[in-house]
């Protein structure tokens, strides 16, 4: 009987401690399991974070190298109290050449960003206010969890596919018909290094006649003046800086719009950065305003598409160029018949396209830097001037889209 018992209990002893064992064992993996599911947690809130960063960065160039993401109507490059910093490498030489700030709304920001360009022709300005849009760069974000305790990389390559083929050759092409009288100025003074460049004399080009009246002239790097001349039925030697009645231009709207823009119409609107669809005469002046490297549409509404329309511009605007005074160069494209009224000096860097016939009656001063383009006839009065400016044109190749180039998505 007390063998019986004693093997009872030793049985017993040895199940209880098997189930001690069962609970200790069931308790680590169960802490493991914690410990793992913590840590997948918080590398997700990590890559989530980096992820944002990556989202917020190319918000920033998507929106012209300048955002204000916190809604207070001062520019994020001109704030001083932001949290997210960005840090550009635009020469590619391993060092950091600006911190750029970046709003965010968390107070302690989750990721840190970095870009290294890719293509050359990357340029920042020493307050860190994109000049040049980057065209190619490599977007690297480091995201933290919320406790400090997990941390991921990630990187993206972006490129900026533009719309524009180049830009203008000369200030002013029309496919029609130029009539300039007030006091206009259409200057082109850039000089090449071929003294043989027939660009150097041009400074309207037309395929229909061009007549200057009044105190309208034409200025050329070769001091070539037309002023006060009419060039019809032909231009004489005076006025050589002018070409007009020329069939290389199309005469069909399409096949002209497509010397300037590698998509069609429809295409090109549908990725403007912003439209104006206009329902009737319209001050579009804060719509416009300051607004830099972005393409901008302004049309007539479908439901009237052949309806005239009158759009005001207030004298002070500026387009291409922000409040800093740091210009970053837009194209501005005006679709359907409309009438521009320019009160008092506006000012637009970049290039101008014209869909149909434009019309500037009144005196206002519109002076575009850059070039303008006309897929129509050409009427202006007051003081319209147009001055060439190529390099200006030449950073045209970063108004477009940034988006992600397939493949290049990195996380280590």
């Amino acid at each position: 009987m007390n063998k019986q018992i004693g093997s009872a209990l030793v049985v017993t002893m040895i199940m209880m401690i098997s189930m001690a064992l069962i609970v200790l064992y069931s308790a680590q993996t169960s802490i493991v399991e914690q410990k793992m599911i913590g840590n997948d947690y918080r590398s997700k809130e990590a890559l989530g974070a980096a992820s944002a960063g990556i989202e917020v960065i190319s918000a920033f160039f998507a929106d012209g190298g300048d955002m204000d993401t916190n809604g207070n109507g001062v520019p994020d490059s001109d704030e001083t109290d932001l949290d997210g910093i960005l840090k550009i490498d635009a020469d590619r030489n391993g060092v950091l050449d600006v911190n750029l700030a970046v709003a965010n709304a968390v107070s302690d920001n989750p990721y840190e960003a970095s870009i290294t360009a890719i293509s050359d022709d990357s340029s920042v300005t020493a307050s860190g206010t994109i000049v040049n849009s980057l065209k190619h760069v490599r977007i690297t974000s480091v995201g933290n969890s919320e406790d400090g305790r997990a941390r991921r990389s990630i990187s993206q390559e972006f490129m900026v596919f533009t719309n524009v083929l180049g830009g203008p050759p000369v200030p002013l092409i029309a496919k029609d018909n130029v009539a300039l009288s007030g006091n206009v100025t259409i200057e082109n003074t850039v000089k090449s290094e071929d003294d043989n460049d027939s660009n150097d004399f041009v400074t309207i080009w037309a395929g229909g006649n061009v007549a200057l009246s009044g105190s309208a002239k034409t200025e050329s790097a070769k001091g070539v003046n037309g002023s006060k001349l009419n060039c019809e039925p032909s231009c004489t030697t005076a006025v050589s800086n002018v070409v007009q009645n020329d069939a290389a231009l199309p005469a069909d709207g399409d096949a002209f719009f497509d010397i300037f823009f590698n998509q069609p119409k429809a295409q090109v609107k549908a990725s403007a950065d912003i439209v104006i669809d206009l329902s009737g005469d319209t001050n579009i002046s804060s719509l416009i305003n300051n607004k830099t490297g972005v393409l901008i549409w302004v049309d007539a509404d479908d439901t009237s598409p052949t309806q005239h329309y009158t759009i005001t511009i207030n004298g002070g605007s500026v387009i291409g160029k922000n409040a800093s005074g740091q210009i970053n160069p837009v194209v501005l494209i005006l679709e359907r018949p409309l009438d521009v009224i320019i009160n008092g000096g506006v000012e637009v860097y970049g290039f101008v396209y014209i869909i149909g016939d434009f019309n500037q009656p009144g005196a206002g001063n519109l002076e575009v830097f850059g070039s303008a383009v006309v897929e129509g006839t050409v009427l202006k009065n007051g003081t319209p001037n147009v001055v060439f400016d190529p390099d200006l044109l030449n950073n045209l190749k970063g108004v477009g889209r940034l988006a992600k180039i397939p493949g290049t998505w990195r996380d280590f």
